[in-house]
């Protein structure tokens, strides 16, 4: 197919150009001067697009359908998969379809993302969750090897589904190959949250792509490294028996009055990638690799080495030496310098370089890391967190959909020792449960919790220093 154009985009486009006078949703009706103070900020030619599930494509009778198949056909040519679909509810939309429906036992790495678990909660699947190893030097959780996932499949029993996060949030990449050579022999899917490596396939100098590599299922949030407009992402299949399964997921939890918009410009990124995608993800390589090699040479400054974070657009560093947080960096970075990083933990920061920084942008970045090292040098080393970062997977008595049908109440944290949790707690970011509904909460997470809270990190889930659990009868 040809990857120079964009039929959903220019549809979308068309429409807006027919000025055809809408008698049909939105309430807008795709018109500006309904709303002035919008328009000052956003223009006026977005309303114009936000035409429900209107297109101007006389080749395919002005079918939305038909014109958005084909350009998931492209972004599946464009990505290597069997087949592709666009989301608008996020990689989070796509992990709920893909869990949708599972009713067999699934591996789960215990660090996985929010969105996994609410999927578990709509499918009927039995999660077998592995434990987090977290690099002693780094505090950050790794990835199952290869020899973990082959050893949980030789002793379990009637495993159906491996799921993956690859790359992490930190951009730790398992070795996904080897893990996927496994799947014929012990008869699993694996399926791949690849939302922070939608880049991946652009450049020889990135892990390769769990697509290229055929997992079964893989989600890309493409807003997240490839420029798309937050909440898109792509959903990729590869095990055509896969297929109806997803598409019937995602009539489920879609919006039935998707974003023209956000599909459109899917379409539209997908065109500019295939035709510089290559370009422009090695410059941010570039730019990535640049950025690391200036922070090695400033004391004070420590930077995640390749083994941490082999895709080196992923800048992990902190400034433990002179005292500082990684909490305190982000904050020091954006009250002090107008720079807002992607996440910080206790100890460590993580900066992104995407298809969307420039050399201003990563100059602007240095000097700001620069100075702060400047202002706090001399300082005394931070001191280690006094519990375990991250803690054993607590006791499971209920079900996760049983437990959030179940009745619960407010306990303070003190109170909540040998109760059962009736939500998530989710030290945020990263945006991982540390307990879920239905597991004991144990006088060594209730430590842990305080230790966040006393520290600044939010959790999700908390109210103050209050919680949901199970009531008692």
């Amino acid at each position: 197919m040809d990857q120079s154009c964009a039929p959903l985009w220019e549809a979308i486009v068309e429409y807006a150009n027919k000025k055809v006078i809408s008698f049909h949703t939105p309430g807008h009706k795709l018109r500006s001067g309904v709303f002035p103070h919008i328009d000052k900020i956003l223009g006026t030619s977005l309303w114009a697009l936000d035409a429900s599930d209107e297109v101007e494509d006389i080749t395919n009778n002005h079918s939305f359908k038909q014109v958005l198949k084909l350009a998931e056909t492209l972004a599946g040519e464009l990505f290597n998969s069997y087949a592709a679909r666009f989301l608008i509810n996020g990689t989070s939309g796509g992990i709920h379809s893909m869990l949708l429906g599972l009713t067999g036992k699934i591996v789960i790495p215990r660090f996985s993302h929010q969105s996994v678990y609410g999927g578990l909660i709509l499918s009927e699947a039995d999660p077998i969750y592995l434990a987090a190893k977290i690099d002693s030097e780094w505090n950050i959780p790794l990835p199952p090897t290869f020899e973990e996932i082959k050893q949980v499949l030789e002793h379990g029993k009637n495993i159906e589904t491996i799921f993956l996060t690859y790359p992490t949030y930190y951009g730790t990449t398992t070795e996904l190959e080897k893990i996927l050579k496994l799947k014929k022999q012990h008869e699993v899917a694996i399926f791949v949250d690849e939302a922070h490596g939608s880049h991946f396939r652009f450049s020889p100098e990135l892990p390769e792509s769990a697509v290229d590599l055929k997992a079964d299922l893989v989600v890309h949030s493409t807003h997240k490294t490839l420029g798309t407009l937050t909440q898109s992402s792509l959903l990729h299949i590869n095990n055509p028996d896969l297929e109806a399964k997803i598409d019937t997921a995602l009539t489920v939890l879609q919006s039935t009055s998707p974003s023209l918009i956000l599909l459109g410009v899917i379409d539209a990124v997908r065109r500019e990638l295939a035709l510089s995608g290559k370009a422009l993800v090695e410059n941010a390589v570039r730019l990535g690799n640049y950025i690391r090699d200036r922070l090695k040479c400033i004391d004070g400054v420590k930077v995640a080495p390749s083994r941490i974070t082999n895709d080196p657009t992923k800048i992990l560093f902190n400034l433990n030496e002179i005292g500082l947080s990684g909490l305190e960096v982000e904050t020091r970075l954006r009250y002090d310098y107008n720079i807002q990083v992607e996440l910080s933990d206790y100890y460590n920061v993580l900066a992104l370089i995407t298809i969307g920084d420039t050399e201003q942008s990563v100059e602007s970045f240095l000097a700001a890391v620069d100075d702060l090292v400047r202002r706090f040098s001399g300082n005394k080393p931070l001191p280690k967190l006094s519990v375990p970062y991250y803690l054993a997977i607590p006791q499971k008595v209920f079900s996760m959909r049983r437990a959030i049908c179940s009745q619960s109440e407010m306990t303070t944290l003190s109170q909540a020792e040998n109760r059962i949790a009736a939500d998530f707690l989710i030290p945020y970011p990263p945006g991982v449960p540390v307990i879920v509904p239905g597991e004991v909460i144990s006088s060594d997470l209730i430590d842990y919790l305080k230790s966040c809270y006393k520290n600044g990190w939010e959790v999700r889930g908390m109210r103050e220093e209050n919680l949901m659990v199970i009531k008692e009868h």
